[in-house]
This record gives C-alpha cells, sequence and structure tokens, in this order.
C-alpha cells in the first residue's frame, strides 16, 4: 500500500522517542558482589550447604557430601539384574499402547538399576 501523508508526523516523532533511548550497562554494587559470589561458588568445586538450624552456610567437598548417600544406598539396596528393569519397563509400556502413546514416548537408559534388601 502506498505510504499515507497523515502518518509521517506521527512515525517520525516515534522514531524520534526510541531513538533516544538509551541503555545503561553499568550495575549496582549489590549486583557485581551476587555476580561475584556466583562465580566464586560455581568455581570452588565444592557443595554449598545449609547449616542445622540456622541460615549459615557451609561449604564441603562434594565427594564427602555424596559418600553418606551412596553408602547408604548400597547398603539398603542391592543392584538387581537388567532383566528386572526390563520387566518393569515393559509392565509400563502395556498401558502406553493401547492410547497409541508409544510412539510419543521416550524410554531412558538407567545406569544401575536397584532394589530393596529384605
Amino acid at each position: 500500500p502506498p505510504q499515507n501523508p497523515a502518518l509521517n508526523e506521527p512515525e517520525n516523532d516515534l522514531h524520534d522517542l526510541v531513538s533516544g533511548t538509551e541503555f545503561k550497562t553499568d550495575k549496582t554494587e549489590p549486583q557485581k558482589k551476587m555476580t561475584k559470589d556466583i562465580r566464586d561458588i560455581r568455581n570452588s568445586g565444592k557443595a554449598t550447604l545449609p547449616a542445622d538450624k540456622t541460615n549459615n552456610l557451609h561449604k564441603a567437598p562434594v565427594d564427602d557430601h555424596n559418600k553418606p548417600l551412596h553408602d547408604s544406598t548400597t547398603t539398603e539396596h542391592r543392584k538387581s539384574p537388567d532383566e528386572t528393569k526390563n520387566g518393569i519397563d515393559k509392565e509400563t509400556a502395556v498401558p502406553a499402547q493401547s492410547p497409541k502413546l508409544a510412539d510419543r514416548m521416550q524410554m531412558y537408559p538407567h545406569p544401575e538399576t536397584r532394589e530393596s534388601v529384605s
């Protein structure tokens, strides 16, 4: 469509309004401190954990943090054979076949399957 001469002045005013806009990239002191803290946490290689009953945070090596969880899992559960996992996957596949969801579902690989030790 041809340009409407009645809209030239409002378009120019709008262009002038937008062209005069400047963005600041300066960060405030709290933003700078937060950015530095986040960088330090990510580069530390340690897990930041909450303390008991306080708002304090403690840093611990990741291995020390994961070891109790791994130990309790391995003492209370044993590694199950792959047939157990495959059986469970087949049981869960049955409901997916009736509404024809199987084409849209994905089966994820599990590195280890564990079952409770009774």
